[in-house]
């Protein structure tokens, strides 16, 4: 009995070490992030993640670049997420939805805060 109990105590420590140290702080710092976003500030940096606020524009017509995740439109600003493997992350905070572009299709241009417009 005490080894069974003794098991199970140390499988939940194990589970709740798991989530406190990595799965909820990571959830919470994406929650504050969207949050600051949303009211035009740029989030500070978490888990390796450095947000900043640009404008991205097109490299030619708008129409031929690919979207995955939802409609690019140069004249909005965005929250660069990150990038890799020639794909850039952007953060749409007016349609909290997160759009991957490639790289090589866009300029893009880091602003010091959210502009209202880049147009």
């Amino acid at each position: 009995m005490g080894t069974t109990v003794l098991v199970f105590v140390t499988f939940l420590l194990l589970v709740i070490g798991t989530l406190d140290g990595g799965v909820l702080p990571a959830g919470r710092a994406g929650e504050e992030a969207v949050a600051a976003a949303k009211a035009g500030r740029t989030p500070r940096p978490y888990y390796g993640v450095e947000p900043e606020c640009v404008c991205a524009r097109p490299i030619g017509e708008t129409v031929g670049i690919p979207v995955d995740g939802g409609e690019f439109v140069p004249s909005r600003p965005y929250l660069k997420v990150g990038d890799a493997s020639g794909t850039v992350v952007l953060w749409d905070a007016g349609h909290e939805q997160a759009l991957k572009l490639p790289m090589g299709k866009l300029r893009i241009v880091p602003s010091d805060k959210r502009p209202s417009s880049c147009g």
